[in-house]
């Protein structure tokens, strides 16, 4: 009966934080899938012979490029 009759009123803005919150809980974030690109690349590289992986990394202030 109680939970039928309890409403919370929760704005849209801390729903959207609460939900990239728990996804980057659940799947990490942006820094742990830049850190795993290097190994991501070597599996490529080990099971696809002569390939490359090309990665490039856009900021507001500069641009990277690393070639694996």
């Amino acid at each position: 009966w109680f939970m039928n009759n309890v409403s919370i009123d929760v704005a849209e803005r801390t729903m959207y934080k609460v939900r990239i919150a728990f996804a980057e809980d659940v799947h990490g974030g942006y820094e742990r899938s830049n850190n795993m690109l290097g190994a991501y690349s070597e599996i490529i590289k080990s099971t696809n012979p002569n390939s490359y992986s090309l990665v490039s990394v856009y900021t507001r202030k500069s641009a990277s490029l690393f070639l694996y």
